[in-house]
């Protein structure tokens, strides 16, 4: 078993939380067990998902299809 986090700023945390839950059939047939999700008390929007994976192939492979899974994501995410 394969510990993921991934901690990343969005625009608007409920409207990225709606969606997030959104995908929970996607990651669930990807293999991805969601362990936490986590906002930051001083930035609002700066989330931290913790999440499982049987290897890290499975985490690449869901990563690299995230597009596909979740095509509105990059309207949420804020650009650096």
């Amino acid at each position: 078993m394969v510990t993921v986090i991934n901690t990343h700023e969005v625009n608007d945390f409920s409207a990225w939380k709606q969606l997030f839950d959104s995908g929970a059939e996607n990651r669930s047939r990807a293999g991805i067990n969601i362990r936490d999700v986590y906002r930051d008390a001083d930035k609002p929007n700066k989330v931290t998902v913790i999440s499982e994976v049987a290897d890290r192939e499975t985490a690449r492979a869901f990563i690299a299809n995230l597009p596909r899974y979740w095509p509105k994501l990059q309207l949420l995410n804020q650009s650096s």
